[in-house]
């Protein structure tokens, strides 16, 4: 059983106003925002049936509309690079804004990130939709789309759907930044509850938390005591501007093997010293079954993503040594965090109005191992 309520998050600078949706059940509690269905705080309980937030994100308006690395948007009309903002359909050449590098990034200079959505609260969740003019950022025909958020228990789906009137590339997902370990969290201790947390200092060190005068530190900095999973027996090889070059790769005796979990630590900081940003071809099957996963052993904190059709063939694993994000007067980043994207073959290729691509993504949370 979920609750799900409503209440303005801002106005932005034209004084439309944007609606923050928080979706709750007994393990999971996930907020979403009517511009770029940022999911703006995800919640969900440790060992100890603590909650706490593991999406990176913004505490107020203003850092989602000052520019930010995509912190929990959905990203369209594609995900990922399109290599020199160029692609053809039927004979015909189209030339997209380039954003990154000499690339066009996560549909352009205004993707579905930055609009405002329309919104439709449900029993169980959220659904947002909007409609993406025909050459809007270079890109062909109309396209609507709905994107729709539901929270059943500890396991949060995310379902896009789209429509177009002409064949065009269509990708979308998801951009959380997840770290497991939850935020950086400050309590100020009295004389009494310092006195309760004597005897558990040394194991609260080993743990990512220490003890300076009246102040103990929630948290880890990084995310390099995850341990992730992928099940994928190959991987794309990138150039230096991260487009893949055409290449499948086994992943056996590679940096890249991640069948069995792996620390991410040992891969990142000895191994990959750029860390992740490349597409894993996930194994075929046609039941639904994880196909990434995602835990920290000392908090028994994990996530599971799960495909919800044998059609979605490639997610992208991004994971970078750390790197410092702030926005002033908001909640302090320390960590860009692990991201997951599923990445789907989304392209509209029987001409004008196909019908619904229905595409889907789910997340698992637990606060013990998953098996």
């Amino acid at each position: 059983m979920s609750v799900v309520s409503s209440d303005v998050f801002g106005t932005l600078p034209d004084g439309r106003l944007v609606h923050r949706f928080t979706l709750r059940s007994d393990s999971v509690r996930l907020s979403v925002l009517s511009l770029g269905g940022i999911i703006t705080s995800l919640e969900t309980r440790d060992r100890q049936g603590e909650l706490a937030d593991i999406v990176l994100g913004f505490d107020h308006l203003q850092g989602y509309i000052n520019k930010h690395p995509y912190f929990g948007a959905v990203v369209g009309r594609v995900a990922n690079r399109i290599a020199e903002g160029k692609f053809s359909i039927d004979g015909k050449e189209y030339q997209l804004p380039i954003n990154n590098g000499p690339n066009s990034l996560h549909g352009g200079l205004k993707g579905f990130d930055k609009m405002l959505w329309t919104s439709e609260i449900l029993s169980n969740g959220v659904r947002l939709s909007m409609t993406s003019a025909d050459g809007e950022e270079g890109y062909p025909g109309e396209l609507k789309v709905w994107v729709t958020y539901s929270l059943d228990g500890a396991v949060l789906a995310i379902n896009y759907k789209a429509q177009t009137t002409k064949t065009t590339p269509v990708n979308l997902t998801n951009h959380s930044y997840f770290n497991l370990a939850g935020h950086v969290k400050k309590l100020v201790l009295s004389n009494e509850q310092r006195g309760q947390h004597n005897n558990a200092i040394v194991m609260h060190v080993l743990y990512g938390v220490s003890i300076n005068k009246e102040i103990l530190y929630h948290g880890f900095p990084n995310i390099y005591d995850h341990e992730v999973s992928i099940e994928a027996e190959n991987y794309l090889p990138v150039d230096k501007t991260s487009i893949p070059t055409g290449e499948i790769t086994s992943v056996e005796n590679t940096n890249f093997d991640l069948r069995n979990l792996v620390v991410l630590g040992d891969q990142i900081a000895n191994k990959l010293a750029g860390g992740f940003d490349h597409n894993f071809c996930l194994n075929f099957s046609k039941q639904r079954s994880p196909c990434a996963r995602d835990n920290i052993v000392w908090s028994w904190r994990s996530t599971a993503g799960q495909t919800a059709s044998e059609e979605q063939e490639k997610l992208l694993f991004w994971g970078l040594p750390p790197a410092k994000w702030q926005a002033p007067g908001d909640r302090d980043h320390p960590a860009r965090s692990s991201v997951l994207h599923c990445e789907f073959p989304g392209w509209e290729s029987e001409g004008q109005r196909r019908g619904h691509i229905p595409q889907a993504f789910s997340f698992l949370f637990g606060n013990s191992e998953l098996a």
